[in-house]
């Protein structure tokens, strides 16, 4: 029973998994972060901490008497939350990344867009 339990984790793991590189090039192509949510991000990596930290808590007492393919299912899981949250880091890093380079560009338009109406203004 137990190693159903793991591989419905592991499944779990990898549905999301296939998500997040989705997201991060979604995010890559577009060159924007409107839509994307910084607070989602943030409590998704908090989850996965969460889960990371349950593995290694049963790790010891788990470990003595799995076999080597429940180890090794077990491993995996730990493996994949670490993939996961990488994944997920990397998508806010580029929410903030592109968050900044916008609001630079609207600070540039907006001068730019002062700098325009005081010519008009002097004419």
């Amino acid at each position: 029973m137990e190693i159903a339990a793991q591989a419905l984790e592991i499944l779990m793991l990898v549905c999301f998994g296939l998500s997040w590189p989705i997201s991060v090039y979604k995010t890559w192509t577009s060159k924007t972060a409107v839509g994307k949510s910084t607070f989602f991000n943030i409590f998704i990596i908090i989850g996965y901490i969460g889960g990371i930290i349950s593995k290694f808590l049963k790790m010891n007492g788990y470990m003595e008497k799995a076999t080597p393919a429940e180890a090794g299912v077990f491993i995996f899981a730990i493996v994949m939350y670490f993939i996961n949250m990488a994944m997920v880091s990397t998508n806010l890093f580029l929410i903030y990344y592109y968050r900044a380079k916008e609001a630079i560009k609207a600070k540039a338009d907006k001068l730019t867009q002062e700098a325009t109406n005081g010519d008009e203004e002097s004419k």
